[in-house]
């Protein structure tokens, strides 16, 4: 007789293809792998123990970083921006906290001062941008902050405002983002964003594959671990995208670049080109999101520069040999038909130059100068933004900038554009603006600041962020007294300024300006530099010497080599007095 079933268990046999369920004899065994509910939920939490660790590692090195290293390295998917700096510190004045601006690049000697505190009732503005929108080179008296700042209180007497310029010299947009940083914590009630001019200023190298490289350490770049990694590794790996963000190291190599006259290569590779606009695109939307984020309102400025008076300081060439000759006789030929006086030549033969050689940006100069001749301002405006667009050393903004920048301004709620550039174009029409606003290249002359300061006016009022105004409705001007004699501020008798101006125009080979400015401070009566002398000796004669042989009219051989030979000789002493070796010029055109 068969043993009970000790186990228990139930069996299912077939017999005869008739299935039947009957009783085992078996001994009890454990259960199989992977069977039963308490295995199941043992293997579970020891995996989730297991991935915890790291995560848990990742949690706590994450929280030190940003405690121990709050500003190893900036929020840049672009270009790994190292050792951040402490642009303001805290001062103490009678009992009272002030924020100070202690970076030397953002006018550490202007000695700007604000309450950490914000006063009530006080309507604080903070400015952003670089030496164009700080004023620079006027006195800090005379700049288009403080007129705005001025205009405001006229428009509401009632209220207190306090207008803070924190513009950084030579800085890009990248880097201003580093001084957004900052004051987006200083209970600002609005922002002014005027940048545009410097991108190209800094040697750095964008990933070919930029799109979903950037996409990518964008995304990391939300981890301060990440970010420190970056920051301490990335020089090493990557010296070519890395900066200091303490300071420009390379600020001598930009001014040596533009003396020779030498091509950037931002400007000069396609691929880096377009990562310098999108770099610019994303830095100034990165500011309008956080700004938003914040409840901040936004006055977007576009970015106007001198078209008509300020020459490409390099253009591009890419033809040679034939092609080479055939263009070099169209643009000399259209050159010579401007100074005698024929714009209907002129346009001809520089509409073939530009087919020749679309690239170039001195022919669409040329030729923006011959459409203006005929009286065609439309046509000249738009070959003179393209000569700028092309300089193969930009150093002011490019249109497509300020395209991003309405498009940007389209995209955010707390963005209002104030149209800086287009106000520009109108006050100087109907010719492009030139020195009758700009004092050289971007820098805006004192009735170009009053013109952005009316804008940004505008724009604040037209954006509801005051109410209706109880004084003046419109923007206006009082100018202050300024010299002993009690008179108004006069940038033509400022001459620290305008020997500042000289210089600069030497450094990029505008020699008409530079000329104009020379007999000025000659004409002053007070000591000047010993370049001027050097300047109205060595100018006016190459000039003639250029005028005489586009027009092909006979030149004296040994004079011309004599002529040639000072004024390369000026050029090599300007190279020298910044450590620059000998050699040849660049291929520049200065015409």
């Amino acid at each position: 007789m068969p043993s009970p079933d000790v186990g228990g268990a139930a069996a299912l046999s077939s017999q005869g293809g008739v299935a039947t369920i009957g009783r085992v004899n078996q001994p009890a065994a454990a259960p199989a792998p992977g069977g039963g509910p308490r295995w199941i939920r043992r293997r579970l939490l020891f995996w989730i123990a297991t991935l915890s660790v790291p995560l848990v590692v990742f949690a706590c090195a994450e929280l030190a970083a940003r405690v121990v290293f709050p500003a190893a390295a900036a929020d840049d998917a672009y270009v790994n921006l190292v050792d951040v700096p402490s642009f303001f510190a805290v001062k103490e004045i009678r009992g009272r906290r002030y924020y100070q601006v202690t970076h030397p690049e953002a006018y550490r000697g202007r000695r700007i001062l604000f309450p950490v505190e914000k006063p009530p009732g006080t309507f604080r503005i903070f400015v952003l941008g670089e030496s164009a929108s700080a004023g620079w080179p006027h006195p800090p008296s005379e700049i288009f902050s403080v007129y705005l700042e001025q205009a405001l209180a006229r428009a509401f007497p009632e209220r207190r405002f306090e207008v803070i310029n924190v513009s950084a010299h030579a800085y890009a947009a990248y880097r201003i983002r580093l001084i957004f940083e900052n004051v987006i914590r200083f209970d600002p009630d609005a922002l002014v964003i005027w940048t545009g001019n410097n991108e190209f200023l800094e040697r750095r190298s964008y990933l070919r594959a930029w799109p979903l490289a950037t996409r990518a350490i964008g995304l990391a770049n939300h981890s301060a671990l990440f970010r420190l990694v970056r920051a301490r590794v990335g020089p090493a790996l990557f010296p070519e995208s890395s900066l200091s963000a303490q300071q420009r190291e390379d600020a001598m190599a930009d001014l040596i670049t533009r003396l020779r006259q030498e091509a950037v290569e931002l400007r000069a590779d396609p691929a880096q080109l377009e990562g310098v606009k999108h770099h610019y695109a994303a830095s100034v939307e990165s500011m309008l999101g956080d700004a938003g984020r914040a409840g901040v309102p936004v006055v977007l400025v576009t970015v106007p520069v001198n078209l008509r008076d300020w020459q490409p300081n390099v253009s591009l060439q890419p033809l040679a040999g034939e092609a080479l000759a055939r263009w070099q006789a169209d643009f000399d030929a259209g050159r010579a038909a401007l100074l005698r006086g024929d714009a209907d030549e002129a346009v001809r033969r520089l509409e073939g130059a530009v087919r020749q050689s679309s690239e170039h940006a001195g022919s669409h100069f040329a030729l923006a100068r011959a459409f203006e001749a005929r009286g065609e301002w439309e046509r000249a405006l738009a070959s003179y933004e393209r000569a700028c667009d092309l300089d193969g050393n930009p150093f002011r903004a490019l249109s497509d900038f300020n395209r991003a920048l309405r498009e940007i301004a389209g995209r955010h709620e707390n963005a209002t554009l104030a149209d800086a550039a287009g106000a520009f174009v109108a006050a100087s029409a109907p010719r492009a603006p030139g020195f009758d606003l700009f004092l050289d290249y971007v820098h805006p002359t004192q009735a170009g600041n009053l013109v952005v300061a009316r804008v940004v006016f505008d724009a604040l009022l037209g954006a509801g962020l005051l109410g209706p105004p109880t004084g003046e409705a419109r923007f206006s001007h009082v100018p202050a007294p300024f010299y002993e004699d009690k008179s108004p501020y006069d940038e033509s008798r400022d001459l620290r300024m305008q020997t500042i101006l000289f210089s600069l125009m030497g450094v990029m080979h505008q020699h008409e300006a530079m000329l104009d400015v020379a007999r000025r401070l000659a004409a002053s009566g007070r000591p000047t530099l010993p370049v001027v002398g050097q300047v109205l000796e060595v100018f006016p004669p190459y000039l003639e010497l250029e005028r005489r042989r586009l027009l092909g009219l006979p030149v004296d051989p040994a004079q011309a080599r004599a002529i040639d030979e000072r004024f390369q000789g000026f050029y090599q002493k300007q190279r020298d007095a910044v450590g620059v070796s000998a050699g040849e010029p660049g291929q520049g055109d200065p015409s």
